[in-house]
């Protein structure tokens, strides 16, 4: 129950803060009811069970993981799109390379089949 309250708590300050995307470890999923900007979560460890953290990863825009074992342990676990979880450069992420991706997501026109 803490952690549902820690999430909410979290998803109030981002709505008062609005920053321009949040970073955010999958542990403890306190981003996953954030719906004020964009969120990308970073994976590691291994996946479990839990709601917040499986939500979070779900709904996230960008989703990172440190290294290929990781991001198919999560994947497998939890149904993501493998072709959605980029491999972080050394293993850590910057706040402007997550927007430059953010950007070049946003940019990209999906296929012609697409609705």
């Amino acid at each position: 129950m803490s952690r549902l309250i820690e999430a909410i708590r979290f998803s109030w300050r981002v709505l008062r803060e609005r920053p321009v995307l949040v970073m955010a470890p999958v542990a403890g999923g306190r981003a996953a009811l954030v719906i004020s900007a964009p969120v990308v979560t970073v994976l590691s460890g291994e996946p479990t069970g839990r709601w917040l953290e499986r939500r979070q990863a779900r709904r996230s825009r960008l989703v990172y993981a440190s290294d290929r074992k990781t991001a198919v342990a999560f994947a497998l676990r939890w149904r993501l799109n493998l072709a959605r979880i980029r491999l972080a450069p050394q293993g850590i992420i910057s706040h402007d390379h997550a927007q430059r991706e953010l950007a070049a997501v946003a940019s990209r026109k999906g296929s012609w089949h697409s609705t």
